[in-house]
């Protein structure tokens, strides 16, 4: 009886766990004991390590020979199977192995082209996608001038999963800009891929003109009609790109969230009525304005408007006066003339922020959980022993205002990408007796993300804009508030943070 595709690609992996190599054992095995083999993202780099090794010092001109000794078609079908869960534990879908005539079968009109070899002979339904990891495999192997690394072609492969899965709207605008950028095959197609091969995609002001020079010849070379979009989905994926690229490249610029709406969203946003159209299935809002981008991208590829995306980009950053995420950067010297109130509320912050991912870190799969949390210089309150919210909590103490730092997860909208997210509030007095408000949002890759659990620098999110310039040599003291608070923790900071290290 022949054992089923999803039992050999396992039996493959525990046969090397348990060191109880298949029959013809091995090929470079103790090259791949040197492996990481826990299933993340990140061990792929440990494998584009050893495939260019292994074609620098061993050049395979014989794909044939090469595939006819035993063990190194194990080896091949090992780094699959492995490549398999690597998959499933980043994107949590389902990943199930598959012999290539159950494939065929599976969708005869689509895949009966792709010929039957050992390339093809094992092949992984990863969701509602089909995947050839040792197809992949054997490229890496045998081209020597193959010019992307296995993780590149499995970043592209979750990209496209997160893809399929995703229900918002700004995380699909976002994946579709990186699946593009890095020219992975999206679900449907890309129209006129060939010309944006042909330009550098850098999201500054000056690419608005390369996009323009763009639009101008895929409008003078293809006739589009209204309901184009609808029919062609890869003419749809290219104005979903170039809308994308568009709003991304001004927030880029203005340093504004990003984030979009679909219609019913867009309506309530607006409160009245949208007729549905084109334009209103797909509203960028940058900073706290509503824009149809989208509309006007259709409405230039019709020929309905002249307006240049340079125009219509600078039209957009001149009313985004705004600039809500400045960078906390360390300074080699503290500033010494400010508030001694500011100093502590920074302090303050940096100990809140701490505290919030020393829960993340400490309790992973709790995540969902992580509550608000009060800090006033001295204890972190979550649930406060007479009945009150922390929201009501610092409401009813405006006399502490200038201590308490109220902490709660959030989501932080980058030009392109969205992420998880600690916000940290606090009220502060100017000095005068008047109060005013400061934010900081330090976002974070999640636990679950396959990139790894990874905080990223923090911003200012919330001041006035006459404060602006005298906080921005505060950073010091949200590190030093972080510094605080791990002499009694474990050093977590030092470990995750990507910026400004904690010395």
């Amino acid at each position: 009886m022949s054992i089923d595709a999803n039992a050999l690609m396992n039996h493959l992996l525990s046969s090397f766990e348990h060191n109880t190599p298949p029959e013809g054992g091995w090929y470079i095995e103790a090259a791949l004991r040197k492996l990481p083999w826990n299933q993340r993202f990140n061990s792929l780099k440990a494998i584009d390590a050893l495939i260019t090794s292994h074609r620098k010092q061993r050049a395979i001109t014989d794909a044939q020979a090469f595939l006819a000794d035993t063990d190194k078609r194990n080896t091949l079908l090992l780094l699959a199977a492995y490549l398999g869960k690597v998959l499933q534990h980043s994107t949590g879908s389902r990943a199930t192995w598959h012999y290539h005539a159950d494939f065929v079968a599976a969708n005869p009109a689509e895949h009966q082209h792709i010929a039957h070899s050992f390339n093809t002979a094992l092949v992984l339904k990863l969701g509602e996608q089909w995947v050839l990891p040792v197809s992949l495999l054997c490229d890496q192997f045998f081209d020597a001038h193959a010019q992307q690394s296995i993780s590149h072609h499995i970043e592209n492969i979750i990209h496209r999963e997160q893809y399929f899965q995703s229900q918002d709207h700004t995380e699909s605008m976002h994946l579709l800009l990186q699946m593009v950028a890095h020219h992975a095959h999206l679900p449907g197609g890309l129209a006129h891929a060939e010309i944006l091969a042909t330009q550098e995609w850098d999201y500054s002001i000056f690419s608005l003109d390369r996009l323009d020079a763009v639009l101008q010849q895929v409008r003078s070379s293809t006739t589009f009609q209204a309901d184009t979009w609808i029919k062609d989905s890869s003419e749809a994926n290219f104005l979903m790109w170039a809308s994308s690229y568009l709003a991304a490249t001004i927030a880029n610029i203005a340093q504004a969230p990003l984030r979009w709406w679909g219609h019913a969203d867009t309506e309530k946003l607006m409160q009245q009525d949208l007729p549905e159209s084109l334009a209103s299935s797909r509203v960028a809002q940058i900073d706290q304005t509503l824009y149809f981008v989208m509309g006007y991208i259709s409405d230039y590829l019709l020929g309905l408007n002249d307006k240049s995306t340079s125009q219509y980009g600078q039209f957009v950053l001149a009313q985004l006066h705004n600039f809500p995420q400045t960078p906390l950067k360390a300074q080699t010297k503290m500033a010494p003339n400010v508030p001694a109130l500011w100093k502590n509320a920074m302090i303050n912050a940096g100990q809140t922020a701490a505290h919030m991912f020393h829960q993340l870190i400490n309790n992973p799969q709790q995540q969902a959980l992580l509550l608000p949390t009060l800090f006033d210089g001295g204890l972190f309150v979550q649930a406060l022993d007479n009945g009150e919210t922390v929201e009501q909590h610092w409401h009813n103490n405006p006399n502490q205002r200038a201590y308490l730092s109220l902490a709660y997860e959030a989501d932080a909208f980058f030009a392109t990408q969205r992420m998880d997210a600690i916000q940290i509030d606090t009220m502060v007095d100017d000095g005068t007796g008047n109060e005013f408000a400061m934010g900081i949002t330090v976002p974070y890759y999640a636990h679950h993300d396959y990139r790894g659990f990874q905080i990223l620098r923090p911003y200012f999110t919330q001041l006035p804009a006459e404060q602006r310039h005298d906080w921005e040599s505060l950073g010091e003291y949200f590190f030093n508030g972080v510094q605080q608070f791990e002499q009694a923790q474990a050093p977590f900071w030092k470990g995750y943070y990507s910026g400004v290290l904690v010395s």
